[in-house]
């Protein structure tokens, strides 16, 4: 969060996030966000505290998550399409005193909030030009930044802390990191990202300290080709970053294609990326393609490869970041021969 206010005092009037008609500057949003960090520590949020969000698409998002961290605690986001009992487990586990909300009618027990003295506070309610004032950082590079759950090999979600030294280090503009070497010199990113995934924080967190603006699309965005190939191409985008099953909803219409000569940078990640897909995405586009890899636990991409042949590897490992093929004893293995991939 300290980094975004670096940038924000660097490019005060340029814009930082557009959602559908609403459009935010970065002194905006480092103000915004200054309001809301005031106030949760008002409400007794402090360093290291987990507070959730559970909020439907929208502008409040982004200014929640920044809020949170500038106010010491880490942010948790939740989706209000879960079970009421998994949102439970994950209330329980977190251990946490507020929630942020926004489009969601918490419905659980008021019992259980009683008990746990849990206060729900809905952004829609925040004075965002209150206590605008540059908010005194509270934190250290050990502390955390947000949580995530994963689906978790047992089926019960499982949480992943991240602290603000992983997040950083992913953020910032090595030669090696998604910014320098994929992002490079373009100027805004389309977001069609759930924001309970980790790499919604390529969409969010990484534009933010590196100076471009974030197209949030809206939900009707994601799910329509048409309709977020009208957004590409009405905004000039710049870079998509998907995974390649949700980049094939993207082609499915052969007549509405164009959004793709647009783009300058595509950025495909999370599961196995074809031949195929890229294939078809180089008859359309002039964009670079990268692959990308990485598991929730080592913060989001670990590795990162342009597509230039039909050989897709996952490619080298972002700045301090180490990758070792090992064999069942953990011993290194000779280039060429399977073994089980260490980060």
């Amino acid at each position: 969060h300290e980094l975004f206010t670096e940038q924000a005092k660097k490019t005060p009037e340029k814009v930082a996030l557009v959602f559908e008609d609403k459009k935010f500057t970065y002194k905006q949003l480092d103000e915004m966000s200054n309001s809301l960090a005031h106030y949760l520590r008002e409400q007794g949020v402090k360093r290291n505290d987990v507070v959730p969000i559970i909020a439907k698409r929208s502008w409040h998002v982004i200014v929640a998550m920044l809020g949170i961290m500038k106010a010491g605690g880490a942010y948790m986001p939740v989706s209000p399409e879960f079970p009421l009992k998994r949102i439970e487990f994950m209330l329980e586990i977190a251990d946490i005193s507020v929630i942020l909300t926004f489009g969601y009618d918490m419905a659980m027990d008021n019992k259980y909030f009683n008990e746990n003295k849990i206060e729900i506070i809905s952004l829609d309610t925040i004075d965002y030009f209150a206590n605008i004032h540059e908010v005194q950082n509270k934190n250290v590079h050990e502390d955390l930044c947000y949580i995530i759950f994963t689906s978790g090999s047992t089926g019960q979600p499982k949480g992943i802390a991240i602290k603000h030294q992983n997040i950083v280090n992913y953020c910032h503009g090595d030669e090696c990191n998604i910014c320098s070497k994929c992002i490079k010199s373009d100027n805004n990113i389309v977001s069609v990202t759930n924001i309970i995934f980790d790499i919604f924080s390529t969409e969010s967190l990484l534009p933010l300290v590196n100076g471009l603006t974030i197209y949030l699309a809206n939900d009707a965005e994601i799910m329509s080709q048409n309709k977020l190939s009208k957004l590409i191409i009405e905004n000039n985008i710049d870079v998509l970053q998907t995974t390649p099953t949700k980049m094939r909803s993207y082609l499915i219409d052969r007549n509405n294609l164009e959004y793709l000569s647009i783009l300058k940078t595509i950025i495909l990640g999370g599961e196995v990326c074809p031949n195929e897909l890229v294939d078809e995405i180089q008859q359309y586009a002039k964009a670079k393609i990268y692959n990308i890899y990485g598991p929730a636990e080592t913060t989001v991409w670990s590795t990162n490869k342009e597509i230039v042949n039909t050989d897709i590897t996952i490619g080298s490992p972002i700045a301090n970041t180490q990758i070792y093929i090992l064999d069942k004893n953990s011993k290194p293995l000779p280039i060429g021969v399977p073994g089980e991939l260490c980060i």
